[in-house]
């Protein structure tokens, strides 16, 4: 356990009450998929970040993407108290007050419950971490008046939106995780003017399970592998990722909604076919429709996240070159 976290563990709280008035219960079914969000403030206001006298705080920093964030926040000159799941649990109040004590002067939140499927059978834990402990923080970013970077995800939008989707367009989850996640930004801007909610998509990098692993365990064990093929998104490398975000901070960019992705888009086939060709060009990649695969949650057809108002990053297929080449 880091010193400086060591204090924001203890007896967990047995209450968790105080959910967002007049949002949906654990376990409720209520429907949520028309939300619309709005931004608070005029939308061109610029943050304070290049003027950060105190450290950053990454809360799920064990995590894939956060292991990321905190190197990148790191390298880019920020002072970062790194928060792993063990010693801080989001879902208790408690411990996300005494986070005050290291006194932070900005808050990204990469903890999140990410498995789509279980979601819909672990119905009040996913609404836990990601609604319950995306209001705890952001009720703290408020208390002490500092600005919070919300992780959010493609899973807000249905699919059905060919060309894409746009930061300012309204969520339509299909399945209970997306939901959580559509209610986890509602959250934030409504206690929040100063906030970043950051969408991204298809996340492969080191130190987590992740597409590319799995395809590449399939062709060594099986020699083939059978990928839907009727779903559309970017693959993004967290390294990426986390260096966009560093900049995007860096740079006083105005608060808001961002679509931080790698560039391009495929099929999960297509993105199965360029791992095996770069790291095992004997395995067999096999399309398939999506219903070959019966799951409990739906997924997006196409949820391309258009990227209007931050600076483009690479092409997938270059960070997956890249993340295939350090993995040897």
């Amino acid at each position: 356990m880091n010193a400086s976290a060591a204090s924001l563990t203890g007896e967990r709280s047995r209450s968790h009450d105080g959910a967002p008035r007049g949002k949906p219960q654990p376990g409720s079914g209520a429907d949520t998929r028309t939300c619309e969000h709005r931004e608070r403030g005029s939308g061109s206001e610029r943050s304070e970040a290049l003027t950060l006298k105190g450290p950053v705080a990454v809360v799920g920093s064990s995590g894939m993407l956060g292991g990321d964030l905190v190197r990148a926040l790191r390298d880019a000159g920020h002072d970062v108290i790194a928060l792993p799941r063990d010693e801080l649990d989001v879902t208790d109040p408690g411990q996300v007050g005494r986070l005050a004590q290291l006194s932070p002067s900005l808050l990204v939140n990469c903890a999140a419950y990410t498995k789509v499927d279980l979601a819909e059978r672990e119905r009040d834990l996913c609404y836990a971490v990601n609604v319950m402990g995306a209001e705890h923080l952001a009720l703290l970013c408020g208390r002490l008046a500092i600005p919070m970077v919300q992780l959010s995800t493609d899973y807000v939008f249905d699919g059905e939106k060919d060309e894409g989707y746009d930061e300012d367009d309204p969520a339509s989850p299909l399945g209970h995780y997306g939901t959580t996640k559509a209610l986890a930004e509602e959250i934030v801007r409504g206690a929040l003017r100063k906030h970043y909610i950051v969408r991204t998509s298809w996340l492969f990098g080191h130190g987590g399970e992740n597409f590319v692993e799995k395809i590449l365990a399939r062709c060594a064990r099986d020699g083939n592998a059978t990928v839907v093929a009727d779903q559309r998104g970017s693959p993004t490398s967290t390294r990426d990722l986390s260096r966009a975000i560093a900049r995007l901070i860096g740079a006083g960019s105005p608060y808001g909604t961002y679509h931080l992705t790698n560039e391009g888009r495929c099929t999960w086939h297509e993105f199965a076919q360029e791992i095996a060709r770069l790291a095992s060009p004997s395995c067999v990649v096999m399309p398939c429709a999506s219903g070959a695969f019966p799951a409990a949650a739906r997924r997006p057809r196409n949820s391309g996240l258009n990227n209007n108002k931050a600076e483009k990053l690479r092409h997938w297929k270059e960070a997956l070159k890249e993340y295939l080449e350090e993995r040897t």
